[in-house]
């Protein structure tokens, strides 16, 4: 009984607490794939895409709630924000509106966390991807 009861514990919390592991969305750039880790609620990242041009990654996002938040996660050796060796500041823009947003950064990383409200997301930086 006690067994069993354990084991109706275990799948209570799995199924009521979210995943710790983090959704994936690729894009690719001169024939080589780039991973980039996001979690998100009530947001599904559908693709992105590379836009060497304006220096910036689009993505498609799709919004199943009204409160959708997303945390995208972006490793420093293939895309960040640098003005000289120092940190600059990232866009996101919206429908052409920019959208605030919090970020925490590291020696490797930089993540970004807000609320998307359109279906298409660009991200802008002072620098060119990392090939």
């Amino acid at each position: 009984m006690k067994l069993k009861i354990a084991y109706i514990t275990v799948l209570f919390f799995s199924l009521a607490i979210p995943s710790a592991f983090a959704d994936t969305v690729s894009t690719e750039i001169d024939n080589a794939s780039y991973d980039i880790d996001y979690n998100a609620n009530n947001v599904v990242l559908k693709s992105v895409t590379a836009d060497l041009d304006f220096i910036s990654l689009i993505f498609e996002t799709e919004v199943s709630g009204s409160e959708g938040d997303v945390s995208i996660t972006f490793q420093r050796d293939f895309f960040d924000a640098k003005l000289g060796y120092s940190d600059d500041d990232f866009f996101i823009l919206s429908d052409g509106d920019e959208i605030e947003f919090e970020e925490i950064k590291d020696d490797t990383s930089r993540t970004l966390s807000f609320s998307p409200h359109l279906e298409l997301c660009h991200f802008l930086f002072q620098q060119e991807l990392k090939k």
